[in-house]
């Protein structure tokens, strides 16, 4: 490294801040208890953090702010879930190019113990569509949803686990951009537990879906994919096995990128041998996910 690089390093390295900024707080609580939180770009300018989270002791709800000027500046968290028998766990965010949000989160207002609920913001995340909407399968226990949309919004796929059909991966999908609602489509095949999907929209009409995987037969795949062609409708099964070394999946630690037909996938995987290891992993395909 050359003399001036060194010293612009160690400068940097001195005071943070001449690199990143300051931090931005974006919630308002005064006596906060904060959950897991989720980002996402219009690929321009205008950005949305979620998170779930409360104030005191009043209840848990969906939270959102949003930047429209590249994160220099943000608005007041607005209110996503409209329910305070919501509860809401992990709440996703995904947008299309013309920034328009799109959230889930795995919610508890009954009448199913938990469901997958969906709401989005036509106006940079200024208000958010109530009533929130049920997008899983009426009266069935669903979980841990994960959300993806075309560049132009008008398409959206949801995943999340039916436990009533042995955890197995399911969808929504909509071609309205949130409007209506396909409930209900078979995601993973029927070989055992699935758990903690991510999707994502990798052109036209399709989008890709993985998995922690627990198929008895999986050998040294522990996480599984498909892939939908007519957005969300139907999924190939039976479904694609990604070689992991056959250790457990980290919960809710796979994470999916794409650039065009090439897909980047990364996890953790955790195992015991004298202590505990956890080891960072990555997968790519360059055909969209068949291979």
């Amino acid at each position: 490294m050359c003399n001036s690089m060194l010293a612009l390093a160690l400068t940097l390295i001195s005071d943070p801040t001449l690199w990143f900024g300051a931090p931005v707080r974006l919630d308002s609580f005064s006596d906060p208890t904060i959950g897991n939180t989720d980002i996402a770009s219009d690929g321009g300018s205008r950005i949305c953090v979620v998170w779930d989270g409360r104030e005191g002791s009043q209840p848990e709800m969906a939270w959102a702010s949003a930047s429209a000027d590249g994160g220099y500046s943000w608005g007041i968290p607005q209110q996503v879930a409209d329910s305070e028998n919501a509860g809401p766990f992990k709440v996703r965010v995904c947008s299309d190019t013309s920034g328009v949000f799109h959230s889930v989160w795995e919610d508890y207002r009954g009448p199913e113990p938990y469901a997958a609920y969906y709401s989005r913001s036509v106006d940079g995340g200024a208000t958010w569509l109530q009533p929130n909407m049920r997008i899983s399968i009426e009266g069935a226990r669903c979980t841990s949803p994960a959300i993806a949309c075309s560049e132009d919004g008008e398409r959206l796929v949801c995943v999340y686990r039916n436990w009533e059909d042995n955890g197995r991966m399911y969808s929504s999908c909509s071609a309205d951009g949130g409007l209506n609602w396909d409930i209900g489509k078979a995601v993973g095949d029927d070989t055992g537990p699935q758990y903690f999907a991510e999707v994502a929209w990798i052109g036209g009409s399709t989008f890709i879906a993985v998995w922690e995987d627990g198929r008895p037969s999986g050998g040294n795949c522990t996480i599984y994919g498909s892939i939908s062609t007519d957005g969300g409708i139907s999924w190939l099964q039976p479904n694609m096995p990604i070689p992991t070394d056959g250790h457990g999946i980290e919960s809710y630690s796979i994470r999916m990128v794409h650039v065009g037909a090439i897909i980047h996938l990364t996890w953790l995987s955790q195992f015991w041998t004298d202590a505990i290891h956890t080891y960072v992993y990555y997968q790519r395909s360059s055909d969209g996910g068949l291979s």
